[in-house]
């Protein structure tokens, strides 16, 4: 499984534990149901921002929607960035 996948596959999952809907989740972030739908079938990935975000609505570390294993959760998060991969040590070529 990809990064993309993973990542996805964990949005969904906190999602459905949190026991919202899509568009539910949507309104509370700010974006379009089909925006949520995108990330959960890692066909978009999300801005940093918008990651955390659902991190936060959804009450999960962002740590827990990111494949750790994939990456280093201890790096230092430069604000200025403003998308995921941003942050992936691994060639993210591979998950696009």
């Amino acid at each position: 499984m990809t990064f993309s996948e993973q990542f996805a596959k964990n949005i969904q999952k906190a999602r459905h534990a949190k026991g919202l809907k899509q568009i539910a989740l949507a309104r509370m972030i700010g974006v379009t149901h089909n925006c949520i739908s995108l990330y959960e079938t890692a066909r978009r990935t999300p801005s940093l921002r918008t990651a955390v975000l659902i991190s936060r609505v959804l009450d999960v570390p962002l740590g827990d929607l990111v494949p750790c294993d994939l990456v280093s959760c201890d790096m230092l998060v430069d604000p200025s960035q403003t998308n995921i991969f941003d942050y992936i040590e691994e060639d993210k070529d591979e998950w696009k």
